[in-house]
């Protein structure tokens, strides 16, 4: 589509810097917020493959995965935003992450590449079809003797049984 739309464009990259903090935080209201009902996923790690078809089996995974004994941080770099059509557009995102298992003191830390559909609902753009897969992903032990002073999913994640 040739029409360029800025505020749609800044819209949507709002989606996906909400998307992240809504993760890291445990913020799954917000997070739902962001997804259509019909959402589609494929996002491939060196350990992991989620692939869901719809948005609340997606978040049941993300917040299992990421739960009071996780600490996160996710970041979204360089977004190539294409609107497609009046409603719809197309994204592509170089993401980073990290996180850490708490009681193991296992870190993966990597990077890798978005491919992002958006659908605009009542008004707001979402997310409707999200894929990824890794550049680099590398797994290790936490390093010897550091602290985590901090770590908000410990306050806000699913408590692990």
């Amino acid at each position: 589509m040739s029409n360029f739309n800025a505020e749609d464009i800044e819209a949507i990259k709002a989606v996906r810097a909400r998307y992240f903090r809504a993760m890291d935080t445990g913020d799954y209201d917000l997070f739902r917020s962001l997804l259509t009902e019909d959402l589609v996923t494929d996002l491939k790690g060196g350990n992991y493959h989620f692939e869901f078809n719809n948005r609340e089996d997606f978040i049941e995974a993300v917040a299992s995965a990421l739960n009071s004994q996780s600490a996160a941080r996710h970041f979204g770099h360089m977004p190539e935003i294409i609107l497609t059509g009046p409603d719809t557009a197309e994204g592509i995102w170089y993401f980073q992450d990290w996180a850490l298992h708490v009681p193991s003191n296992t870190v993966m830390d990597g990077s890798g590449i978005i491919h992002d559909h958006y659908r605009k609902e009542h008004g707001q753009w979402r997310i409707c079809r999200y894929s990824y897969r890794r550049v680099v992903e590398t797994v290790y032990p936490w390093h010897e003797g550091a602290q985590l002073t901090v770590h908000r999913l410990g306050e806000t994640g699913r408590a692990v049984a």
